[in-house]
């Protein structure tokens, strides 16, 4: 069917889309690094400068839940895209900071509906642990490449306007992707698998994704953090510029694999185990980190750090969708990132100027914290006996109209 987000040229064109939609917060360590080469900002702004786009994000999902079962998601696309690629043309030409702020948040509202469509489509799917893992992997393929690019090839060539001209084009590349994304999704209500169909058990099932929403943005409030400041954190080390820099590319590829293994595994194993061990396995990376006065060191952490990160976001959205019986909380998740995001890039400069182990030590209480409120929500499926397994996804469309 060609609406049909099973196809893959639909997931992929899903995936896609969520990498290129997530550059500004996936890579904000160089965007926040070029800008405070060519002195956009002082050092205790830099963080900043991302905020704007994230609070727009922030603002535009509870609009889009209440679209993205009525209008047409090739017509979001495209108006997503283009609002995104002229934003940031504008923010190219931006003469005040105040004007590239403006430019960053309009930039922010055509990414967040970008971001919302397509996880709006990859939740719709019959199997979403996977789904996710290779849109947590378009990610990374996406960040990796600009992780290096933006260092080495466009900041030095054509400065941080060359920056945002190359944010344009990509917004013009999702645009694109219209030709092979769906125009309706898939609802799967877990209402038809709940064990008794009075008020109070749907009552209670509603109650549940927004719980597992909120587990993700302490989880992501933490991991962004550190990640905010990764860059600085590391020449804090006094290592080379070149080092730090081949880390960062070299991790973002690491996150790869971690994002690659829900892809592999996909719900083989129980997901509450894996996630904690992801995240258990994350605390202890990034306590370590702030010992790492060697080079290999820090090299193999970083690697472990988004490595481990990378591997628990799509288990944490998979949760999500698997409990979401209406299909609308999924679309919230890119406000809880971008929410969790800012959070992080705010609190992370003070953070870091009291001493770089209050930045360690408040990543891993937020990423605690997650884990903590994840278990809750699995106990509570648990006590109220309601399947949230992937296998509730129906195969058969069923949607609402389509403007």
């Amino acid at each position: 069917m060609k609406n049909n987000v099973n196809q893959p040229m639909a997931i992929v064109s899903a995936a896609l889309l969520i990498g290129l939609s997530t550059l500004l917060v996936n890579v904000s360590p160089v965007i926040i690094g070029a800008a405070g080469k060519h002195e956009i900002v002082t050092e205790d702004k830099l963080g900043l400068l991302i905020a704007p786009g994230l609070l727009a994000v922030f603002l535009i999902c509870p609009f889009m839940l209440r679209w993205v079962r009525v209008v047409n998601w090739k017509l979001l696309v495209s108006a997503g895209s283009l609002l995104a690629a002229l934003s940031y043309v504008l923010a190219a030409q931006a003469s005040s900071l105040t004007g590239m702020l403006i430019c960053f948040f309009f930039a922010g509202i055509g990414s967040g509906t970008l971001y919302s469509i397509g996880m709006c489509c990859i939740g719709d799917s019959k199997h979403p642990d996977r789904n996710f893992g290779i849109a947590a992997v378009m990610q990374t393929l996406t960040s990796a490449v600009m992780m290096y690019a933006v260092p080495a090839w466009i900041e030095p060539a054509w400065g941080f306007s060359g920056l945002m001209l190359v944010f344009a084009l990509l917004g013009l590349v999702s645009a694109v992707l219209t030709f092979w994304f769906p125009s309706r999704g898939n609802l799967s209500p877990l209402a038809e698998v709940l064990p008794s169909p009075d008020s109070a058990a749907k009552d209670r099932a509603i109650i549940l994704p927004w719980l597992a929403l909120l587990a993700v943005y302490l989880f992501f409030a933490g991991v962004s953090t550190l990640w905010t400041y990764f860059e600085i954190f590391a020449y804090g080390f006094n290592f080379p510029e070149a080092f730090v820099t081949n880390t960062l590319t070299i991790a973002v590829l690491a996150g790869g694999l971690g994002a690659f293994l829900p892809v592999i595994l996909g719900s083989r194993y129980k997901r509450l185990w894996l996630i904690i061990a992801t995240n258990l396995a994350l605390m202890a990376i990034v306590l370590q980190l702030q010992y790492a006065y060697k080079q290999y060191d820090f090299f193999i952490l970083s690697l472990g750090f988004y490595l481990c990160s990378s591997m628990a976001l799509p288990y944490y959205f998979a949760a999500i969708a698997s409990l979401d019986y209406k299909g609308k909380v999924v679309v919230l998740i890119p406000a809880v990132i971008a929410a969790a995001a800012a959070t992080g890039s705010v609190i992370a400069g003070p953070l870091y100027a009291l001493s770089p182990a209050a930045l360690v030590i408040v990543t891993c209480v937020l990423v605690a914290c997650g884990l903590a409120m994840h278990i809750c929500t699995e106990l509570l499926t648990k006590c109220w006996a309601i399947d949230a397994e992937p296998a509730t996804k129906k195969a058969e469309p069923k949607s609402e109209q389509i403007v």
